[in-house]
């Protein structure tokens, strides 16, 4: 069913991702490389939790998805202590954080004057086409950082923040809320890259 369909919100989006908690659980069991796939793993479910939020307002759903937020920052908080106990950092410590493009705008698309005010058809559909590649490509640019990174604290908390600031100008409230909290809590505390800086 297309993004335009009444029984597909991002509420629905949200609730899928509960499944991938098992695979999650079983990444956790895999000593340190297993912690870091785990903590990666949920930042690559995080944005996948909401829908297109451009493409409709119905997308925007009807509040139940901070239920499945809930339950993955739940989760998260969980991955974030292992992590923090087997003292796992990034592959590639101290190459600071290489930069992920924004999320898609339409300021993005590059197609030309619209003539009428509006798109036409064969814009639209370069548009769509355009915007399907950016984020592909933010996507894989967000998992490379994820994976080389050695500041892991302070990279998840820039993109956790970010993804939260751009969803809840539509409404959805409560992404990673106290997984945030906590992460902030730990630079404060001095880990991280700064941690690893001073053996």
């Amino acid at each position: 069913m297309g993004p335009n369909g009444r029984s597909i919100t991002s509420d629905t989006y949200a609730e899928a991702m509960l499944k991938y908690i098992k695979d999650v659980q079983k990444l956790m069991g895999m000593g340190q490389d297993g912690a870091r796939c785990a903590f990666n793993a949920m930042l690559y479910i995080g944005p996948h939790a909401h829908g297109d939020l451009e493409a409709s307002w119905k997308m925007c759903g009807f509040g139940e998805s901070e239920e499945p937020y809930k339950e993955l920052d739940e989760v998260m908080l969980e991955v974030i202590a292992l992590r923090e106990d087997v003292d796992c950092v990034g592959k590639d410590e101290g190459v600071g954080l290489p930069s992920v493009r924004h999320r898609w705008t339409s300021c993005d698309a590059e197609v030309g004057v619209f003539k009428t005010g509006r798109p036409n058809k064969q814009q639209r559909g370069q548009i769509e086409r355009q915007k399907a590649k950016w984020i592909k490509e933010r996507f894989a640019e967000a998992r490379k950082r994820r994976e080389k990174v050695g500041d892991w604290i302070g990279s998840a908390v820039e993109e956790l923040k970010g993804e939260s600031a751009d969803i809840e100008r539509y409404g959805l409230e409560g992404y990673f809320k106290t997984s945030i909290t906590k992460l902030e809590e730990m630079i404060v505390g001095g880990e991280g890259a700064s941690k690893d800086d001073s053996n």
